[in-house]
């Protein structure tokens, strides 16, 4: 029988739930399948890819503008609840959406941390720094 710690972890280190943005639309197939091979690179046991667009996208049709606007919600609402530790940005530039889940990380007080040159590039020209506070925070 496998003992249960009280904090309900079962003894198991904490996983690091990371939310990954990356770029979906234009070559949605293509774009998937590079969030694909990046969670599959990611997942450890101390990190946890969160992707919940890979769900949402098997019924909906990104395309669709109120289908992306359900998809895009039920992911912000992974970052907003604090479900996520930090948000992981990823591609050769940030989309309209990314913006939507890094305000939406700001406003949580969830990390956002840059892996891409693309991705710090555009966050430096927003003027913000790569540890995704404003460029006044001192880092």
């Amino acid at each position: 029988m496998r003992r249960s710690r009280a904090d309900g972890t079962g003894g198991m280190p904490k996983l690091k739930k990371v939310f990954i943005a990356h770029p979906i639309r234009g070559d949605v197939p293509d774009n998937l399948r590079r969030v694909c091979e990046i969670c599959r690179a990611l997942h450890t046991a101390d990190v946890m890819p969160v992707v919940p667009y890979l769900a949402t996208l098997a019924y909906f049709k990104d395309g669709n503008p109120k289908e992306r606007e359900l998809g895009i919600n039920a992911g912000l609402e992974y970052i907003r609840s604090g479900f996520v530790d930090e948000l992981w940005l990823y591609g050769d530039s940030i989309t309209d959406g990314m913006w939507r889940e890094i305000f939406a990380a700001f406003d949580a007080c969830v990390p956002v941390v840059p892996k891409t040159e693309g991705t710090k590039k555009a966050l430096t020209e927003a003027n913000l720094c790569t540890c995704g506070h404003s460029s006044m925070c001192g880092c």
